[in-house]
């Protein structure tokens, strides 16, 4: 079985299993497909039909948990293909996602220190500093 024949086969099984590619009513996607990775139409073109040939790893599906956090990575591969392969992609994708992760969560700590810093000098009657 090719890759693309295996995803094809994971698609149909994450609908079935209640997985949503698309956001339905109030609920969002929870499957991201290809995360973070940027490719330009050039480069899609030159791998032609053979997606075995790229070497820089990349996940085909991350799934993400009710609050919108990557929870599952998934990764297709052909039958001629060792797991161990897609288990170091997944590996690589997981520590980059939580690297994202960690950066959004500095960056809302900044946010609420500055906000509690302008509170604090509003109840103490101080001016805060543009």
């Amino acid at each position: 079985m090719k890759e693309a024949t295996a995803h094809i086969k994971i698609n149909k099984l994450l609908e079935g299993s209640g997985w949503r590619f698309f956001a339905e009513g109030n609920l969002p996607a929870d499957i991201q497909l290809e995360p973070s990775v940027t490719i330009k139409s050039k480069d899609l073109d030159a791998l032609g039909e053979d997606f075995q040939k790229v070497e820089k790893g990349f996940i085909d599906f991350l799934l993400l948990n009710e609050k919108g956090f990557p929870f599952i990575v998934l990764d297709a591969k052909a039958e001629n293909k060792s797991p161990l392969v897609g288990k170091e992609q997944a590996i690589v994708a997981e520590i980059e996602a939580e690297q994202a992760l960690v950066a959004t969560n500095r960056d809302l700590i900044a946010r609420f220190e500055k906000r509690i810093q302008a509170t604090l000098a509003r109840v103490w009657g101080e001016e805060t500093a543009p």
